[in-house]
């Protein structure tokens, strides 16, 4: 097979991976709109059309500055061609689109630099394609998956046989893309150093020359929007409100946490989530005792309602399961690092700048909540392709990725994802949604929760989420108790409803804040009309006019 054939079979073969992934994902796409720490805070940024009446940012985000603005024009476009699905489902799918491109770049990185043959490099991008962290951030409202597509396309060009001004110009400009989309990827100026220090054989320019090209294209591709957003369109008028905006992040200590065993801990689980979510976990009884206790100031009702229909005995099924995954994963680990030293110059530079970006990644995620498995997903994709490095030289890698596939499709599917396709497990929708069928245009439902020092910004949050789920599945008016602070504004609120005919629901956790001093007096004069009606989850209390 000459070049010319190569060449045309591998351009045949892009758009195939693309495809058969992107099929693979839709039927996936997440139902649950709070799955992701930040889904719903992306959701109300992106569709200015939820006619929510709510305090959030602006379109503009300083960590991910353009995912909202393309997240929008992808939702206006689809609502333009005639597509009625929910919002959160459309964003989802825009997700799976940048990731099946991501694994085609994966694909094409498996075939044009360690040649693997179609099949087992189709095997080998089934790997990170079934690993909860990308699978999961494909089919949901989260900004994370499309920078990855740039990132990747940077890290091809640094991997070909010649490093000449213009693949460090383009691997520069992809850079400064990912950026654009999420601010942590700066990170990867040390694996674009690391190319050009590394890989000197290859270059067809001065390293002089060739950090010039990439610095010049990644600095200006990155400044020139910040500067048009900050300046032209948020209109700061002093660079130290610029910088406090561009460093927002930096000044939460809560995200900051000192080394120690626990930090380490979290890492570890961070990352072994971002390839078994482990979702089933939440099912095992003593399991779930010990993530409460170790997670203290986590809500955990949500993920344990999720898998409430999966039996005890499948739970530890799947528990056993990811035990035999791990242990042949250490087992192949240690017989294939014996290897590493065998490779060719080729795969040794893939390889040594996969552990670059590894490395970059890890020794600051570790320290900046290590926990949360997003932060960990461009470190499984340069874990499974290391491995995949070293595995090319061997004559059974097809059994090998065809067990390690096999094992994450079920373990992640079954054990997370299926439960995740739909929006009745979903906790705050279940919490929200009979209500519909109980209030009217006009009607007030009030939500709130008792406040602490200890609990505060979390319940908070779940206030936040009840919220959202309340305006967007009920017609009602809802108002955050929290935010009435003086008795009389409550007062006023109550009669005026009242008397414009109109119902008021109000949820049991919301008593302890009308149970305080100076709220007690006005709920009191209603205490007596007030009805109890016990939903599945909760139970309200009905004021009729």
């Amino acid at each position: 097979m000459n070049k010319a054939q190569l060449s045309e079979e591998h351009n045949w073969e892009a758009p195939l991976v693309f495809l058969l992934f992107f099929l693979f994902y839709l039927p996936t796409l997440c139902g649950i709109s709070a799955a992701a720490p930040d889904s719903i805070d992306y959701l109300l940024r992106i569709d200015n059309t939820l006619g929510l009446n709510y305090p959030y940012n602006p379109l503009f985000h300083p960590h991910h500055l353009l995912f909202n603005g393309l997240a929008r024009l992808w939702l206006k476009f689809c609502r333009l061609t005639g597509v009625t699905s929910e919002s959160d489902l459309l964003i989802a799918g825009f997700n799976a689109l940048w990731g099946s491109g991501s694994l085609t770049i994966f694909y094409r990185l498996l075939r044009d630099r360690l040649k693997y043959h179609p099949f087992t490099a189709l095997l080998g991008t089934m790997l990170p394609a079934f690993s909860f962290g990308f699978w999961f951030y494909s089919v949901c409202v989260e900004v994370c998956i499309i920078p990855l597509f740039f990132l990747l396309l940077s890290f091809y060009l640094l991997t070909g046989k010649e490093l000449d001004g213009k693949s460090l110009y383009l691997a520069g400009m992809f850079q400064a893309l990912a950026v654009l989309l999420h601010q942590a990827h700066v990170l990867f100026l040390m694996v674009v150093l690391g190319a050009i220090w590394l890989g000197r054989e290859r270059l067809a320019i001065t390293r002089v020359k060739a950090i010039s090209c990439y610095l010049i294209s990644f600095i200006s591709g990155v400044a020139i929007p910040y500067l048009i957003v900050s300046f032209y369109i948020l209109r700061f008028d002093s660079i130290i409100k610029l910088w406090g905006w561009l460093t927002s992040y930096a000044h939460e200590s809560a995200n900051i946490h000192p080394l120690s065993l626990a930090t380490l801990l979290k890492a570890a689980i961070g990352f072994g989530r971002s390839l078994i979510g482990a979702n089933f976990i939440f099912a095992i009884p003593w399991a779930k005792e010990i993530i409460n206790k170790f997670l203290s100031g986590h809500d955990l009702r949500d993920e344990v309602y999720l898998v409430r229909n999966l039996e005890t005995n499948g739970a530890y099924f799947l528990l056993a399961l990811s035990g035999i995954f791990f242990s042949l994963l250490i087992y192949a680990g240690f017989r294939l690092w014996r290897k590493s030293r065998l490779l060719n110059p080729e795969s040794r530079d893939i390889f040594q700048l996969a552990g670059i970006w590894f490395a970059v990644y890890a020794l600051f995620f570790i320290f900046w909540v290590g926990h949360n498995l997003e932060f960990w997903i461009p470190q499984s994709l340069c874990f499974w392709l290391m491995g995949l490095v070293i595995l090319a030289q061997s004559e059974k890698k097809a059994r090998w990725l065809l067990t390690a596939a096999g094992l994450l499709l079920t373990l992640n599917f079954f054990g997370g994802l299926r439960f995740l396709r739909d929006k009745n497990n979903d906790f705050y929708y279940k919490k929200s949604a009979p209500l519909a069928g109980l209030v009217s245009k006009r009607d007030l439902i009030i939500v709130g929760q008792s406040i602490n020092d200890e609990q505060s910004a979390l319940e908070s949050w779940n206030v936040e989420l009840l919220y959202f789920y309340l305006l967007k599945y009920t017609p009602a008016d809802v108002i955050n108790l929290n935010l009435f602070e003086e008795k009389s504004q409550l007062k006023k609120l109550l009669d005026h409803t009242l008397a414009e005919g109109h119902k008021i629901i109000i949820f049991e956790e919301a008593l302890g804040n009308l149970g305080r001093d100076d709220l007690q007096t006005p709920w009191n004069n209603y205490v007596t009309r007030r009805q109890m009606v016990d939903l599945e989850l909760n139970a309200v209390y009905i004021l009729n006019p």
